[in-house]
């Protein structure tokens, strides 16, 4: 029941939030098969595929507005 409620959207976004308050401009992360559309759907961009102890995973990117004070 508590699928597709959009609480991982509202998770990454407050990941990339806090990344760019702190000056990151790039969040990475390594998506496995079945999530790779979540990722591809808030705009993370496939870098290339990697090998995991859990299987084949994609690692992708997104970028963040570094905010400025």
């Amino acid at each position: 029941q508590w699928m597709r409620q959009g609480i991982g959207r509202q998770l990454v976004h407050d990941v990339a939030r806090i990344a760019a308050m702190r000056g990151a401009g790039v969040i990475t992360v390594t998506a496995n098969p079945h999530a790779r559309d979540f990722y591809d759907a808030l705009g993370f961009v496939v870098d290339g595929e990697v090998h995991t102890r859990f299987g084949p995973g994609q690692r992708m990117h997104m970028s963040v507005a570094v905010e400025h004070s």
